[in-house]
Protein backbone atom coordinates (compact mmCIF):
# COMPACT_ATOMS: atom_id res chain seq x y z
CA UNK A 1 0.00 0.00 0.00
CA UNK A 2 2.56 1.98 1.06
CA UNK A 3 4.86 1.44 -2.33
CA UNK A 4 1.77 2.07 -4.39
CA UNK A 5 0.95 5.63 -2.74
CA UNK A 6 4.75 6.17 -3.33
CA UNK A 7 4.08 5.80 -6.70
CA UNK A 8 0.76 7.79 -7.42
CA UNK A 9 2.84 10.77 -5.59
CA UNK A 10 5.92 10.15 -8.31
CA UNK A 11 3.58 9.94 -11.49
CA UNK A 12 1.33 12.83 -10.16
CA UNK A 13 4.73 14.95 -9.39
CA UNK A 14 5.83 14.19 -13.07
CA UNK A 15 2.53 14.67 -14.42
CA UNK A 16 2.76 18.10 -12.51
CA UNK A 17 6.33 19.11 -13.40
CA UNK A 18 5.40 17.81 -17.13
CA UNK A 19 2.16 20.25 -17.41
CA UNK A 20 4.44 23.29 -15.75
CA UNK A 21 6.97 22.25 -18.72
CA UNK A 22 3.88 22.43 -21.09
CA UNK A 23 2.50 25.76 -19.54
CA UNK A 24 5.95 27.54 -20.13
CA UNK A 25 6.86 26.10 -23.39
CA UNK A 26 3.08 27.28 -24.21
CA UNK A 27 3.87 31.10 -22.91
CA UNK A 28 7.25 31.27 -24.31
CA UNK A 29 6.03 30.13 -27.81
CA UNK A 30 2.84 32.96 -27.33
CA UNK A 31 6.21 35.51 -26.55
CA UNK A 32 7.17 34.33 -29.67
CA UNK A 33 4.94 35.08 -31.25
CA UNK A 34 3.91 38.18 -30.49
CA UNK A 35 7.81 39.05 -31.30
CA UNK A 36 7.85 37.50 -34.71
CA UNK A 37 4.14 39.68 -35.24
CA UNK A 38 5.91 42.91 -33.60
CA UNK A 39 8.94 42.16 -35.99
CA UNK A 40 6.62 41.91 -39.40
CA UNK A 41 4.87 44.98 -38.60
CA UNK A 42 8.34 47.08 -38.60
CA UNK A 43 9.99 45.11 -41.66
CA UNK A 44 6.19 46.62 -43.44
CA UNK A 45 6.74 49.98 -41.82
CA UNK A 46 11.08 49.70 -43.65
CA UNK A 47 9.42 48.62 -46.87
CA UNK A 48 7.15 51.33 -46.63
CA UNK A 49 9.48 53.67 -45.66
CA UNK A 50 12.02 52.49 -48.21
CA UNK A 51 9.32 52.96 -51.22
CA UNK A 52 8.42 56.39 -50.06
CA UNK A 53 12.45 57.47 -49.96
CA UNK A 54 12.47 56.21 -53.72
CA UNK A 55 9.62 58.27 -54.54
CA UNK A 56 11.38 61.09 -53.06
CA UNK A 57 14.47 60.41 -54.82
CA UNK A 58 13.20 60.47 -58.31
CA UNK A 59 11.71 63.81 -57.49
CA UNK A 60 15.25 65.36 -56.84
CA UNK A 61 16.40 67.26 -59.78
CA UNK A 62 19.57 66.24 -61.63
CA UNK A 63 22.83 67.39 -60.17
CA UNK A 64 23.15 69.94 -63.70
CA UNK A 65 19.75 71.25 -62.97
CA UNK A 66 20.31 71.74 -58.67
CA UNK A 67 23.66 73.38 -60.19
CA UNK A 68 21.70 75.46 -62.24
CA UNK A 69 19.04 76.60 -59.60
CA UNK A 70 21.71 77.27 -57.21
CA UNK A 71 23.38 79.62 -60.31
CA UNK A 72 20.32 81.37 -61.03
CA UNK A 73 19.43 82.04 -57.56
CA UNK A 74 22.80 83.66 -56.88
CA UNK A 75 22.45 85.51 -59.86
CA UNK A 76 19.16 86.87 -58.40
CA UNK A 77 20.56 87.62 -55.06
CA UNK A 78 23.44 89.92 -57.23
CA UNK A 79 20.33 91.35 -59.24
CA UNK A 80 17.92 92.28 -55.61
CA UNK A 81 21.46 94.11 -54.49
CA UNK A 82 22.20 95.83 -57.54
CA UNK A 83 18.12 97.04 -57.46
CA UNK A 84 18.48 98.15 -54.02
CA UNK A 85 22.16 99.72 -54.26
CA UNK A 86 20.55 101.80 -57.65
CA UNK A 87 16.72 102.54 -55.56
CA UNK A 88 19.35 103.92 -52.71
CA UNK A 89 21.42 105.85 -55.50
CA UNK A 90 18.18 107.43 -57.00
CA UNK A 91 16.95 108.52 -53.06
CA UNK A 92 20.12 109.96 -52.67
CA UNK A 93 19.94 111.96 -55.82
CA UNK A 94 16.27 113.13 -55.64
CA UNK A 95 16.73 113.84 -51.89
CA UNK A 96 19.85 116.43 -53.43
CA UNK A 97 17.68 117.70 -56.00
CA UNK A 98 15.15 118.93 -52.90
CA UNK A 99 17.60 120.40 -50.77
CA UNK A 100 18.48 124.04 -52.10
CA UNK A 101 21.87 124.71 -52.39
CA UNK A 102 23.57 127.49 -50.76
CA UNK A 103 25.54 129.00 -53.60
CA UNK A 104 26.35 132.27 -54.34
Amino acid sequence: MKSQLGWSLLLLAIAVAAGGGWALQRREAEALMVERDLLREQRRQVDVQRARQAELRALQPAPAELERLQADRMALDRLRAEVAATRAKIEQAESALRTPSSGP
